[in-house]
């Protein structure tokens, strides 16, 4: 599996925990897994802080990290640089690894994972879908022409990806209403935490909602 995200030193929050979790756990499986870790070109510079995340990342998931430094990982077109400092390195690492799936973390990573697995025969593309990229774009303020383009992507992947992650089912009504298409192999993951930090048994949980006299049923969002 080669593994595609974006991923600065300073990356925290629940994107790179959802990288890392994810990676764990194939690894833990018994796959193989390649992380294609890309950040900023600034960020090189800071090789101690580059080196750390490359590390933390190998320590965090059992998989072999690949770091890509680029300033063109959220254009919206094709250019020779973007074809140079992306698709050619992933394009390579997937052959030169035996690479059969390739996994794009959110819109913008499974659109350059999309355009891999075009290139190398027998490559499945999963996109993990965290979000509604083009009303996200429009939330934090990007162009309308931005929107309409992530938008063309995010139909583009759910038509074509052999396996769509999604993280409710809502969503998936969502992208069925917006679209008029059936997400026809998705998968369900509702979202990750560390779980160096969260490993709660099935005695534990029941303890604590009922001296919080929650039921079974009642949602807890923490």
């Amino acid at each position: 599996v080669l593994h595609v995200a974006w991923l600065p030193p300073d990356s925290q929050g629940g994107y790179r925990t959802r990288v890392v979790e994810e990676t764990r756990l194939l690894v833990e499986l018994g796959h193989r897994v390649d992380l294609a870790s890309f950040m900023p070109e600034w960020a090189v510079e800071d090789e101690l802080a580059v080196r750390t995340l490359q590390s933390d990342l190998q320590r965090q998931t059992g998989a072999t990290v690949h770091v890509f430094p680029t300033s063109h990982f959220f254009d919206l077109t094709l250019t020779a640089a973007a074809e140079r400092e992306i698709l050619q390195p992933l394009v390579c690492l997937a052959q030169d690894r035996h690479v059969r799936i390739i996994h794009g973390q959110a819109c913008y990573a499974a659109r350059w994972a999309q355009q891999v697995a075009e290139r190398v025969s027998g490559l499945k593309l999963v996109f993990d879908c965290h979000g509604i990229s083009p009303e996200e774009e429009l939330l934090t303020g990007s162009h309308e022409a931005r929107a309409a383009a992530v938008e063309e992507f995010e139909r583009g992947l759910l038509s074509s990806a052999h396996l769509v992650v999604l993280v409710s089912q809502r969503m998936s009504r969502h992208f069925e209403a917006k679209y008029n298409l059936k997400v026809a192999n998705q998968l369900l993951l509702p979202c990750c935490v560390d779980s160096a930090k969260f490993r709660h048994d099935a005695d534990t949980r029941r303890r604590a909602r009922s001296a919080l006299h929650l039921g079974e049923d009642q949602t807890v969002i923490g």
